[in-house]
């Protein structure tokens, strides 16, 4: 099996999961920004809020990217094994 042919075994159905990844850092992204603004406008109870949320979205996106790194290193290991 050569290396391209390896990488497209390796890469395939990982696509949904990296995707769901990225729009959770994504919105994570997005409270940590709504919670600075509500910070500077002076509504502290927003602000704890927002970071509350981005903080837990966070490591619901860490989690999602170690699966994601786990998946990878367990079908290079098994399934696409080079012949």
């Amino acid at each position: 099996m050569d290396a391209e042919r390896r990488w497209n075994c390796i890469l395939k159905g990982v696509g949904w999961l990296a995707g769901g990844v990225d729009v959770t850092f994504l919105v994570a992204l997005a409270f940590a920004l709504f919670a600075r603004r509500s910070l500077t406008q002076g509504n502290v109870p927003y602000a704890l809020l927002g970071h509350y949320l981005a903080d837990c979205l966070m490591i619901l996106g860490l989690g999602g990217l170690a699966l994601t790194v786990a998946w990878l290193v367990l079908r290079a290991k098994t399934v696409c094994r080079v012949q």
